[in-house]
């Protein structure tokens, strides 16, 4: 049976989808930018995206950047002010709150994890869960053969790229329990294939977390 959040999760999910797909129309602006001065052979030692970078672009009178420069501003304008509220929106749901003492959760990581899930107990454990985020790989078996390939296309993709880059930072900011799994993983895999393995390690956390009402113990 479908799942049919309730209206105000509903209404959190279009908003913190919203600021998903913002932050990829940033990535692509600044990678057409990036490519505008490749294209002229300029090649920076200084970040051209703070506020003295653009206007060091602006000086440059290259016009395809002149355009894409204001493109670029309207929509960190629109990230800001969303992430303005992010901050007001997660005091008012205490599972966000929870899910915040994660190292490398924030306002908006929480409560988009929070209303992808919606009501945890739709899901009879974590692997139906790290299931629906896309972060369990697909099994191809040929006669008494088994082998793991890539992870599901049937997946929920906000889920899944969020929890990835929220593990990126974990891993990146403190050594718990997470961090040292990495790090065993990328031994025996890349660390492309690691960190999948570790954001389901993580959203495994998350699940119990949200059953029981407990913070994150780095310890494990």
């Amino acid at each position: 049976e479908a799942y049919v959040p309730p209206k105000d999760i509903r209404g959190l999910r279009d908003k913190m989808r919203l600021r998903a797909k913002l932050g990829d129309e940033r990535s692509r602006m600044k990678g057409k930018i990036r490519a505008e001065l490749e294209k002229y052979r300029i090649d920076l030692d200084w970040n051209p995206f703070t506020k003295s970078g653009k206007e060091k672009l602006r000086e440059m009178g290259i016009e395809a950047v002149d355009h894409y420069l204001p493109v670029l501003e309207t929509i960190e304008d629109r990230i800001e002010k969303l992430e303005e509220e992010f901050e007001e929106i997660a005091e008012d749901y205490e599972k966000a709150k929870l899910l915040m003492t994660v190292p490398g959760i924030s306002h908006f990581s929480a409560l988009l994890i929070f209303a992808e899930i919606g009501d945890v107990e739709r899901f009879p454990g974590p692997e139906k869960l790290c299931s629906y985020a896309g972060l369990v790989p697909k099994v191809h078996q040929s006669g008494d053969h088994k082998r793991l390939g890539g992870v599901k296309k049937e997946r929920d993709k906000f889920l899944q790229w969020i929890l990835i880059e929220c593990t990126w930072i974990h891993i990146g900011c403190v050594d718990s329990q997470l961090t040292k799994y990495y790090l065993g993983k990328k031994k025996e895999k890349d660390s492309k294939r690691a960190v999948i393995a570790t954001a389901k390690k993580m959203l495994t956390a998350i699940y119990y977390m949200l059953k029981r009402g407990e913070e994150y113990r780095p310890e494990g």
